[in-house]
């Protein structure tokens, strides 16, 4: 029989004999382990070296080293992201490249307003292009056919606080907007049904705010005239564009 089937079968006795004394061993108490992290806290990196003692910085001028940064930073269609290192430290010649080059992609202006509310106001200032990608439903159906949704809807007074929070960027060069507007009432039907001019108005009017000198709005509705007279002037393009749901609608 193999050794540790003996002890398998092994049962502590139920009395002690006369004259001894037994021995009871305390269990020594279960320790919790604390989870192992999948990914390690902080981004290991070796200590940065002043950018005078670069070979980059002995070879090229400022500007050819500003044009580089500008590049890299800011090249279309790269996505960059920021692992902040944890004493700051790093070059800071190109901190403000960072968010002056770079085309800012947001799904909702609510994820804009927390980046807003995490970087300094001097940074928040630099920034000079912005795209955001968001659905609207009509205020006075905002409580049915959520379920449906296969994305959060924006809130109304996110919407509006995105917008002025547009409104101060004083370098802002490029904005794109691509817009779902939908009736709640119609999720869970194939046809979508009547978006009122009110609707539009509440979209559309905070824009107007907004200072670009490349401003584009994409809907998946055209305007109609009604709408076109209630805005009046405005300072950015409205394209009709297909939508996920591979639908479009136009007024006569």
């Amino acid at each position: 029989m193999p050794i540790f089937s003996c002890f398998s079968h092994f049962k502590k006795p139920r009395y002690a004999r006369r004259g001894c004394k037994v021995v009871t061993k305390s269990r020594s108490p279960l320790v919790k382990r604390q989870p192992t992290p999948k990914y390690p806290y902080s981004v290991p990196h070796g200590r940065p070296q002043h950018q005078s003692h670069t070979p980059l910085f002995e070879k090229l001028s400022a500007e050819l080293r500003i044009m580089i940064y500008e590049f890299v930073f800011g090249e279309s269609g790269r996505l960059l992201h920021i692992a902040p290192l944890e004493n700051f430290s790093g070059f800071v010649k190109t901190i403000e490249l960072l968010y002056s080059a770079p085309d800012f992609d947001f799904k909702g202006t609510t994820d804009m307003l927390i980046f807003k509310s995490i970087i300094p106001p001097i940074r928040w200032q630099a920034i000079r292009s912005i795209s955001i990608s968001t659905l609207l439903l009509a205020p006075n159906h905002y409580g049915g056919g959520q379920k449906y949704l296969r994305c959060p809807p924006e809130k109304w007074e996110k919407w509006s606080q995105g917008c002025k929070a547009l409104a101060e960027l004083p370098n802002l060069h490029k904005v794109y907007f691509d817009l779902i507007l939908r009736n709640a009432r119609d999720f869970g039907f194939e046809e979508w049904t009547y978006v009122d001019d009110n609707f539009f108005l509440q979209v559309l009017l905070p824009l107007k705010d907004i200072k670009a000198s490349n401003f584009l709005v994409e809907l998946n509705w055209t305007l109609r005239e009604t709408v076109k007279d209630a805005l009046g002037p405005i300072n950015f393009e409205v394209n009709l564009s297909s939508k996920p749901y591979d639908e479009y609608f136009e007024y006569p």
